[in-house]
């Protein structure tokens, strides 16, 4: 899984150790999710990102095909992402019904200008 673990960490001047300590694991743990060469279980990515203070999806780079098709979850781990996921998509859609309001009200006052 691709992430953005090495470009946060150096924006926030952290080390691999503070990072370890700071989520409760070992310092190869997190080398190893920051080489890409290890993915983190979801309890640990939302440990990560909490600590960075920064969005989970905004850290790891997850393809949708992984989220249903070959990632394990414990049933505690899969009713969190769950809860990211519908967090997400309540967000997008609301979006979108902005926007769509935000048009049509530009719309409306187009024709009443005219």
């Amino acid at each position: 899984m691709k992430n953005l673990l090495s470009k946060i960490m150096n924006e926030k001047k952290l080390t691999q150790t503070k990072l370890a300590k700071g989520v409760g694991v070992s310092k190869v743990a997190i080398s190893n999710i920051y080489n890409e060469s290890a993915e983190p279980r979801v309890g640990l990515a939302l440990k990560i990102a909490e600590f960075l203070n920064c969005q989970v999806e905004d850290l790891f780079i997850i393809p949708i095909i992984l989220l249903f098709g070959i990632m394990v979850f414990t049933a505690i781990e899969f009713e969190q992402y769950q809860e990211i996921l519908r967090t997400r998509f309540v967000w997008v859609i609301n979006e979108i019904n902005a926007r769509a309001a935000a048009e049509v009200n530009q719309f409306s006052w187009q024709i009443k200008l005219k």
